[in-house]
């Protein structure tokens, strides 16, 4: 556990349930007191993004059959809010198997397959990593470009998010109401060094 505490550290993203989602009683909750214990990190190179995640959960597969899945959002150039302006989506499967394809799309092919990422599981803690080119995502390698993630029980047949999913948000930060991919401004700005920040555009987070 020493290790996992010494690595946990790094990871500066957190998931979330956020106030836009409520109790059976109708009243809505702040997300830092209901966070899912998956952690993440961007770095970046010249010509490439790595997405790095840590679990103590399995990521696998529900007892329903429902695989779980890290959706990731990128947002470019002019940030637009709605999910048609939603730039490009990378879709991680708990089996390894990763899709990605331009704009807001839920379901995945074969042909829409990007690669596989490296998954372990051991002493009860799962870590995940997929890098991607900057040629795929569109991004040049000094622009700013921001960034929402999702993770939650995925239906492999029509790619149906289930309840609860959860959403990110910088952690060590008040962060309410959680991040939603369909609005831009709540996004995590990711600088060409790899500096997260909480910005209402890609262009503020560049200023």
């Amino acid at each position: 556990m020493t290790v996992y505490t010494a690595e946990h550290e790094l990871y500066r993203i957190r998931f979330g349930i956020g106030l836009n989602n409520e109790t059976a009683q109708g009243a809505s909750y702040p997300m830092t007191a209901y966070a899912d214990d998956f952690r993440a990190k961007v770095e970046r190179s010249a010509d490439s993004v790595t997405f790095r995640f840590i679990s103590t959960g399995d990521f696998g597969v529900y007892s329903t059959g429902e695989r779980e899945m890290i959706l990731i959002y990128i947002d470019r150039g002019e940030a637009l809010d709605g999910w048609e302006n939603v730039d490009y989506l990378i879709k991680i499967a708990s089996d390894g198997n990763v899709y990605g394809k331009a704009g807001a799309w839920w379901s995945a092919a074969e042909s829409d397959k990007i690669g596989t990422a490296q998954i372990t599981r051991e002493n009860g803690i799962t870590t995940v990593s997929y890098t991607v080119t900057n040629q795929a995502l569109g991004i040049a390698a000094g622009e700013v470009f921001g960034v929402a993630m999702r993770e939650a029980a995925h239906n492999a047949g029509d790619h149906t998010l289930y309840d609860p999913w959860w959403d990110c948000y910088l952690d060590h930060v008040d962060r309410e109401g959680g991040v939603d991919a369909a609005n831009a401004s709540q996004y995590i700005r990711v600088a060409a060094d790899g500096t997260l920040y909480r910005a209402a555009s890609n262009a503020a987070a560049n200023a």
